[in-house]
């Protein structure tokens, strides 16, 4: 067994007690009918502010920002496309980003999803926020269904039930494979 220092111990604690908050504030809907149920989904699909705000309320406790709207406008609206977002620290370029493509995925819009960064180590890193939604956002699994696929699930390169799959890609390394 590993013996990790003090600081990383209190990083562990701090991670786990962000984590459950988090999980506590997407508790699934448990009284409604198939049909309203239904309804609801088709209604949040239909407009992507209020779909964030509901399946991600801790990242989406403020509105969103013109220019964001605009962003995520032209790229649900345009699904090849590709956008450089030159955006200044803290404008939260990569939630932005999280968001209209988890919309994408679970929606059947998009099936295959490449994060690329400098280093593998880092795209895995940033990559892992969209494999803990996916596995256990208790909304996302209401509404879409169970995403964790037992021995595809890594980190760094997992495969959801509906067939999308997602992959941490380093400067220098093939995508396939």
């Amino acid at each position: 067994m590993v013996q990790l220092k003090v600081t990383d111990r209190q990083a562990v604690k701090e991670w786990d007690s962000y984590i459950e908050s988090y999980l506590a504030a997407v508790e699934a809907e448990h009284n409604e009918t198939e049909a309203q149920r239904n309804k609801r989904i088709a209604k949040l699909e239909g407009d992507f502010e209020e779909w964030k705000k509901y399946y991600f309320p801790k990242y989406c406790y403020a509105p969103a920002a013109r220019f964001h709207k605009k962003a995520s406008k032209r790229i649900l609206a345009n699904p090849e496309w590709y956008e450089s977002r030159i955006w200044a620290r803290e404008l939260s370029k990569d939630v932005v980003c999280m968001m209209e493509t988890l919309y994408q995925v679970l929606t059947r819009v998009k099936r295959n999803v490449l994060f690329i960064s400098n280093s593998q180590d880092k795209a895995q890193e940033l990559l892992e926020p969209y494999r803990i939604n996916l596995e256990k956002n208790e909304r996302i699994i209401a509404d879409y269904g169970i995403q964790f696929m037992p021995g595809s699930w890594a980190y760094g390169d997992f495969t959801t039930t509906q067939g999308a799959s997602f992959l941490a890609v380093g400067a220098g390394q093939s995508p396939r494979g």
